[in-house]
């Protein structure tokens, strides 16, 4: 009993130590990616939606977008908006705190992933030096990926969340098929994210393969049926909530992104990892070791002792990482945020396969002696030329990523959002009701403006995301259809503020924006749309002299206005010669 005490407490010594050491190094890595992107704290358009939905949930109104309007899953991920709900009920800053659950989160699950890596990952010939050298890799290929430290803190997403299950739920399944934690990990990842359904069967599937090698077929049957009725019960009360609470079995967020045709699904699928594929050599190698293991694995099983090495699922596990992204089409976002929570896993199949696999291959043709005192031999020149390589080569990566990646850019999308929301909020607040605002990127708008935000993008409108389109074109950008906007008909569409003084109308620049040119359509193009709606410029005559807003507004909208008195409205007649009939 004592033995055991202190083999307990000896074990929480060196986790407690290791965690500590990650959450240094993570805290770093995210520091020098918040100061290169100016400190945002807003976290992206997308992790505003979480913030309004978390905002209505704490303050009584239910999982709404518009107070006192339609029910409706706009967010994709269940679990980590109530994670939201709990911090923007109990912090008075709830920005900073969801950070801090992101950095804990991801620490937790590499520091079990380096426990993981010590005990069960590497040959047990493997000496405490060479122990510490892979863990060191590991923590180097993971923390100096800027994709993958950018996704899962400042974001503010539910990455972290999602990416530390997968992981968790990947050692245990693969360290201890018995592992009573196994199964809560499999109810918090279907509520984390909807392709938690296809991860569930993958990870069910492959315990109960590991306990019919243990304990035979009858056994392992017995021993996994309550894991298989505990999710398939999990399942049907989270669809059965869905269809009561939403009206829909799947989030809405399913409805607006994803193409009804699976060729097109699959097209855009294997475009979307195919340039992940080509994205970085470090993922390239990953990838090419995930494979060869893979096939190591079936040239195993045909010698009948695949199960004899629960390590030989690992592959399974990565490449269900791969595939998924093909059923829904990829991801619109820059970086690859679908492929950062499987980052890690590829990252162990690299380290398994060159630690375990690759020697058999060697063996072939020397002897374990001869290998070894190459090992001795070669090893620290090689080490020294990857490292210095690496090295030159990651900072080449993080200069290449600040000089071109898209996220720059997604950060200011939520943080003028909130600005365009608040000085909304400020010029209509006299009116008895606020106006209704359609937008293309909703999340920091709404989190500011508490009157109504029609999403032209359907993901936060049942309306639009219901409305029977194709969904070809832009991923995530591609719900909208003009006769949806009709029936919705908001005051105004696409609101921006803009500098009084500097500010000069462009016919020929809108019709070419980028917002007309895809996400709408053509929308401003349609005789039916001018008809309805006239480009102007408002100013509050007592708020602002520096600042206006700019859009499209509706007529009617605008003959309340200058019979108020208290705006100023300079109108823009859009030319005859642009229209669509």
């Amino acid at each position: 009993m004592f033995q055991f005490t202190r083999q307990n407490e000896e074990f929480m010594k060196n986790f407690v130590i290791k965690y500590l050491l990650v959450l240094s190094l993570l805290c770093l890595a995210t520091w020098i990616m918040w100061k290169i992107f100016g400190y945002p704290l807003t976290g992206i358009d997308d992790a505003n939606i979480f913030f309004v939905y978390a905002k209505n949930v704490s303050s009584g109104y239910g999982f709404v977008f518009n107070i006192g309007s339609e029910k409706v899953e706009g967010f994709s991920s269940l679990l980590w908006t109530l994670i939201c709900v709990v911090v923007f009920k109990l912090s008075t800053r709830p920005e900073a705190t969801l950070l801090t659950v992101n950095l804990l989160a991801i620490t937790l699950g590499v520091t079990m992933c380096l426990s993981f890596i010590q005990t069960t990952l590497l040959n047990s010939n493997d000496n405490q030096y060479s122990r510490q050298l892979w863990s060191l890799t590991f923590l180097i290929l993971l923390f100096t990926s800027p994709t993958y430290i950018i996704w899962n803190t400042i974001t503010l997403m539910e990455n972290a969340v999602w990416g530390t299950l997968l992981l968790v739920t990947a050692i245990y399944v693969i360290k201890n098929a018995d592992n009573w934690m196994i199964t809560p990990l499999l109810i918090l990842l279907l509520l984390t994210r909807p392709e938690a359904f296809l991860w569930v069967t993958v990870f069910t599937l492959i315990l109960l393969t590991q306990r019919i090698a243990v304990y035979g077929i009858s056994k392992a049957l017995k021993r996994t049926i309550s894991v298989f009725i505990i999710v398939t019960l999990t399942i049907i009360s989270l669809t059965i909530f869905r269809q009561l609470y939403f009206g829909y079995p799947l989030p809405n967020t399913y409805y607006a992104k994803v193409s009804p045709s699976l060729s097109y699904n699959l097209l855009q699928g294997w475009l979307y990892f195919t340039e992940y594929l080509i994205s970085s050599p470090v993922v390239c190698i990953c990838i090419l070791a995930t494979i060869m293991t893979g096939a190591y694995s079936i040239y195993t099983l045909t010698k009948g002792k695949l199960t004899a090495n629960r390590l030989h699922f690992l592959p399974v596990i990565a490449s269900t990482g791969l595939a998924i992204p093909f059923t829904t089409g990829g991801d619109h976002f820059g970086s690859f945020r679908f492929y950062q929570g499987v980052y890690p896993i590829l990252i162990l199949c690299l380290i398994y396969f060159t630690s375990s696999i690759l020697p058999h291959y060697s063996h072939l043709k020397y002897d374990a002696d001869s290998l070894r005192r190459q090992r001795i031999a070669v090893a620290p020149s090689i080490g020294l030329l990857l490292v210095s390589s690496f090295i030159l080569y990651q900072i080449n990566t993080w200069k290449s990523f600040i000089a071109t990646s898209n996220m720059p850019g997604e950060f200011g999308i939520a943080q003028a959002g909130r600005e365009v929301g608040e000085f909304a909020k400020e010029t209509f607040s006299i009116l008895p009701k606020l106006p209704s605002i359609g937008m293309i990127t909703v999340g920091g708008v709404k989190y500011a403006y508490p009157g109504e935000i029609v999403d032209l993008m359907g993901l936060n409108n049942l309306l639009m995301a219901h409305n029977g389109g194709n969904r070809l074109g832009m991923k995530n950008h591609a719900a909208f259809e003009k006769v949806t906007f009709y029936q919705l008909k908001p005051d105004m569409v696409t609101l921006k503020i803009v500098s009084t003084q500097d500010w000069e109308y462009s016919a020929t620049e809108l019709q070419m924006s980028w917002a007309n040119s895809i996400p709408l359509k053509r929308l401003y193009d349609d005789s039916a749309f001018l008809e309805l709606y006239t480009y102007a410029k408002i100013i509050r005559d007592d708020v602002s002299i520096d600042k206006a807003l700019v859009s499209w507004f509706r007529k009617d909208f605008l003959t309340r206005l200058e019979a108020n008195g208290n705006f100023s409205i300079d109108k823009y007649k859009y030319p005859t010669e642009l229209i669509n009939p």
